[in-house]
């Protein structure tokens, strides 16, 4: 059974002092009152006057300036208040250099084979197994023997692309293997 312990003989209860409380006071809210309508009215009238003189000297200094330069102030003349927009676009004729948008083909332009090169590896049997790898993913891959500074290297080129984008699309299938694949341009002869 739960007991309370301030209860038991012997202990004083601890009673809690009241809050302070504020005294409201109507005079203070009616100060608070006052005081924020007379700051806006102080407010409106400064900006008011400002507005006035802003505008009269602005205005002053513009007729000023067309006195100077010796040419009459712009009349803002409105003729028709429609929007006729649309009908004077069709009744007028827009006409454009096409020329400028053209670009110069070359006179002397071949065509071009894109072969890419998948790696270049120092052992035979490792440029047939990637070989392979990347017959199975649909890219026609070959090796080639050279030799550098004597030694004999083995370079796994796919291609000929006729169009630059297949061999983007075999570069990005070559990216995703992690493989640092250089991008071949070679003209054709006839």
């Amino acid at each position: 059974m739960p007991r309370d312990f301030a209860k038991q003989a012997g202990t004083k209860s601890i009673k809690q002092k009241p809050a302070f409380k504020r005294k409201n006071s109507s005079r203070t809210a009616t100060r608070t009152l006052s005081g924020f309508l007379w700051g806006s009215c102080f407010g409106i009238f400064l900006s008011v006057l400002g507005f006035h003189f802003i505008g009269k000297t602005a205005s002053e200094d513009l007729i000023d300036l067309v006195a100077q330069k010796g040419t009459s102030v712009p009349e803002i003349i409105y003729e028709n208040d429609s929007f006729d927009f649309e009908k004077k676009l069709k009744s007028n004729r827009i006409e454009g250099d096409a020329g400028l948008y053209r670009t110069p083909k070359a006179e002397t332009e071949l065509p071009q084979t894109y072969r890419i090169q998948a790696a270049s590896l120092s052992e035979k049997g490792k440029a047939d197994q990637l070989r392979a790898e990347l017959l199975l993913d649909g890219l026609e891959a070959t090796t080639k023997r050279s030799n550098i500074n004597g030694e004999n290297w083995y370079r796994v080129v796919i291609g000929p692309f006729d169009r630059k984008v297949e061999a983007d699309r075999a570069m990005t299938k070559l990216r995703e293997k992690n493989l640092a694949a250089i991008l071949l341009k070679e003209t054709k002869t006839n």
